[in-house]
């Protein structure tokens, strides 16, 4: 997570910026700061965060995936979970987008198992039927 999504940090910010030091003082003491619109699209995307933008379990890991597993584990659950009961563009795009928001320098081995199993799917399963999403931070 990035200084700009986490409301805290922001809010850290505002002795620094005399225009968020004038909001804050003009806005209630629980003035619910917004998520950046990339944030607000993605959620309403993926249904993983909750109102006042608290990351939530999404759809996915709801499955079991998570990276935690070994390859052959998260693709049990890939082929057998996620894909029947989600859809191959939605678990493509759910995996896609943790790569797009997670930068690759810090998460390396995230992002490496993302890209696998990413291309062990189109590889597998995909046949044109949807663009293959972005993946780039």
């Amino acid at each position: 997570m990035d200084w700009y999504d986490d409301p805290n940090d922001l809010k850290a910010l505002v002795p620094q910026y005399p225009g968020l030091r004038l909001l804050t003082e003009l806005s209630a003491p629980d003035f619910p700061w917004p998520l950046p619109q990339w944030r607000l699209r993605m959620a309403d995307e993926f249904r993983i965060f909750d109102s006042v933008g608290r990351q939530e379990e999404s759809d996915l890991r709801k499955t079991g995936y998570t990276i935690q597993l070994s390859r052959r584990e998260r693709w049990d659950i890939l082929t057998t979970t996620a894909i029947p009961q989600l859809g191959l563009e939605h678990v493509v795009g759910m995996i896609a987008w943790y790569m797009r928001t997670h930068n690759p320098e810090r998460y390396a081995r995230a992002c490496a198992e993302w890209s696998w199993d990413l291309q062990q799917l189109k590889a597998t399963f995909y046949q044109n039927q949807f663009r293959w999403p972005d993946t780039q931070y």
